[in-house]
């Protein structure tokens, strides 16, 4: 069985005078097949980000690539990557490019506001020798969207993990990691709402959620942070009457 935390809310805050940063985003893997060498394993590493605001296009774009760190959970020891800081560059898919967000209005809803939000995704193959406790694939930048009542001010990391031969049932065994749906939620204040977090899982798993902490950024001070650094990763500052188990 394949557990599947629940880590993150993509949150709707509006105000006039801001651009939204990163609101919200996904990091997976897919297994492309066996490596060219004896006993490793190609993955497809996939970052999904959504960015924009409430407001108008007024809001930088989503990037042409960003970068990722993977790490040995076996030993915590990043793997050598040919970008600097031994990061691999995960490219925007393209096509589909930059896409519009799906949203889900509420019925409570009297004047449909207008939404300027758009998502990407980015991937690349990686080779990875299999080991006893698999790898962590870490993304890590400075900001999130500004002004959420539940978090401070904060950077985020996305993450995943590459299970080992320890948790797979054998050594030949393969593992696809779940995707999330896409659509955002826009709901009204003391008003009954649904905030739809399905995922699918290619290989037919069982699918378990649970709350847990999110992640900061780490280090990260800007969007081009290019040093993700090696787990354990910190919570963020949750706001007084918040917590990782009472996010709303």
């Amino acid at each position: 069985m394949k557990r599947l935390l629940l880590s993150f809310f993509l949150m709707l805050m509006f105000s006039c005078s801001f651009a939204a940063h990163i609101i919200g985003g996904e990091l997976r893997y897919e297994i492309v097949g066996p490596g060219s060498l004896p006993n490793t394993k190609i993955y497809r590493i996939i970052l999904l980000l959504v960015k924009g605001d409430a407001t108008g296009p007024g809001v930088a774009t989503l990037a042409a690539s960003y970068v990722v760190g993977i790490f040995n959970n076996d030993n915590n020891v990043k793997l050598d990557g040919p970008e600097t800081n031994d990061m691999w560059r995960l490219i925007q898919n393209n096509p589909p490019g930059i896409l519009s967000m799906p949203i889900i209005a509420s019925p409570c809803l009297t004047n449909q506001p207008t939404l300027q939000y758009t998502y990407a995704t980015y991937s690349t193959e990686v080779e990875l020798p299999d080991n006893n406790n698999g790898y962590t694939v870490a993304h890590q930048t400075c900001c999130r969207q500004a002004n959420m009542a539940n978090v401070n001010q904060t950077g985020a990391t996305y993450t995943c993990i590459v299970p080992g031969v320890l948790q797979l049932q054998n050594e030949l065994a393969a593992d696809n990691c779940p995707q999330y749906g896409l659509p955002i939620s826009v709901i009204c204040f003391e008003a009954p709402f649904t905030l739809d977090f399905s995922a699918t899982d290619a290989d037919g798993d069982s699918l378990v959620y649970g709350f847990c902490n999110a992640y900061d950024g780490g280090l990260a001070t800007d969007a081009s942070y290019i040093d993700a650094v090696a787990p354990p990763y910190n919570s963020v500052i949750y706001s007084n009457g918040f917590s990782a188990s009472s996010p709303l």
